[in-house]
């Protein structure tokens, strides 16, 4: 839907990346520490991309998170390391050191913290959550995935 299809129309979504891969079940009761670990365990150079079996978004619904974009902000709120960590990635370096040297943000701002300063390593723009599954295991998992392409299977048949 939040692509323009209907909740009827059949879709399928191309995402680009499988470099890493975190998973819980829940949320549970430590459910907050544990996106935070696997937030900061994360290739940073890489969206991190949520899939969730429909029964883990009715939980997150219960605690408030009524939309992606809720969970998806307190995922980004939540993605922290000290700058130092962050710069010490030889693939930080390759691909967005560039950046942050031509003054586009938010690397520019990265580059220019303390090395002990806290800086969040993701925006809301580069995490996505797909809910999807048959409602048989509340479980989540977390790979590296960015959104290529969503297209209509329905324009297919």
């Amino acid at each position: 839907m939040q692509k323009g299809f209907k909740p009827t129309d059949s879709v399928a979504s191309i995402f680009f990346g499988g470099w890493y891969t975190h998973a819980g079940y829940g949320p549970r009761a430590t459910w907050q520490e544990k996106m935070r670990h696997s937030l900061a365990a994360v290739e940073q150079y890489s969206q991190p991309l949520f899939v969730m079996d429909p029964i883990v978004a009715r939980g997150f619904i219960d605690l408030g998170f009524d939309t992606k974009e809720k969970l998806i902000a307190w995922c980004a709120d939540n993605a922290l390391m000290t700058a130092r960590e962050y710069w010490d990635n030889q693939w930080i370096q390759y691909l967005m050191r560039p950046r942050a040297v031509a003054g586009v943000e938010p690397y520019a701002s990265r580059l220019k913290a303390q090395p002990d300063e806290v800086i969040k390593i993701f925006e809301p723009s580069e995490i996505n959550i797909v809910v999807a599954g048959g409602e048989t295991q509340g479980a989540w998992k977390m790979i590296s995935g960015s959104l290529r392409a969503t297209v209509s299977i329905d324009a297919w048949r």
